[in-house]
Protein backbone atom coordinates (compact mmCIF):
# COMPACT_ATOMS: atom_id res chain seq x y z
CA UNK A 1 0.00 0.00 0.00
CA UNK A 2 1.20 3.77 -0.67
CA UNK A 3 2.10 5.68 1.66
CA UNK A 4 0.22 8.86 0.17
CA UNK A 5 -2.83 6.91 -0.98
CA UNK A 6 -4.80 7.38 2.21
CA UNK A 7 -6.34 11.12 1.76
CA UNK A 8 -5.98 13.17 5.06
CA UNK A 9 -1.81 11.83 4.83
CA UNK A 10 -1.87 13.17 1.45
CA UNK A 11 -3.57 16.93 2.82
CA UNK A 12 -0.94 16.70 5.15
CA UNK A 13 1.84 16.16 2.73
CA UNK A 14 0.48 19.06 0.66
CA UNK A 15 -0.16 21.63 3.91
CA UNK A 16 3.39 21.11 5.18
CA UNK A 17 4.30 22.16 1.92
CA UNK A 18 2.89 25.10 1.14
CA UNK A 19 3.44 26.08 4.68
CA UNK A 20 7.05 25.51 4.43
CA UNK A 21 7.74 27.14 1.28
CA UNK A 22 6.00 30.16 1.78
CA UNK A 23 7.35 30.29 5.66
CA UNK A 24 11.05 29.87 4.28
CA UNK A 25 10.25 32.74 1.51
CA UNK A 26 8.42 34.90 4.42
CA UNK A 27 12.11 34.60 6.10
CA UNK A 28 13.70 35.67 3.21
CA UNK A 29 11.94 39.00 2.31
CA UNK A 30 12.64 39.44 6.28
CA UNK A 31 8.74 39.30 7.11
CA UNK A 32 8.66 35.81 8.93
CA UNK A 33 5.08 36.33 10.32
CA UNK A 34 3.38 37.59 6.97
CA UNK A 35 5.05 34.16 5.56
CA UNK A 36 3.34 32.04 8.21
CA UNK A 37 0.44 33.62 8.08
CA UNK A 38 0.46 33.12 4.38
CA UNK A 39 1.61 29.94 4.18
CA UNK A 40 -1.36 28.82 6.67
CA UNK A 41 -3.77 30.02 4.01
CA UNK A 42 -1.76 28.59 0.63
CA UNK A 43 -1.09 25.20 3.08
CA UNK A 44 -4.95 25.06 3.86
CA UNK A 45 -5.82 25.67 -0.08
CA UNK A 46 -3.26 22.78 -1.07
CA UNK A 47 -4.40 20.60 1.60
CA UNK A 48 -7.57 20.61 0.26
CA UNK A 49 -6.13 20.37 -3.61
CA UNK A 50 -4.20 17.57 -2.41
CA UNK A 51 -6.77 15.75 -1.03
CA UNK A 52 -9.59 15.73 -3.71
CA UNK A 53 -8.05 15.63 -6.85
CA UNK A 54 -4.38 14.54 -6.44
CA UNK A 55 -3.94 10.42 -6.85
CA UNK A 56 -1.67 8.21 -6.63
CA UNK A 57 -0.99 5.98 -10.08
CA UNK A 58 -2.55 2.64 -9.49
CA UNK A 59 0.04 -0.23 -9.07
CA UNK A 60 0.56 -2.59 -12.29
Amino acid sequence: MNFLAAGPVRAGAFFAAGLTTATLAGIVVGEPRAGFAAGVAAGLVLGGFGWMFVRPAEDP
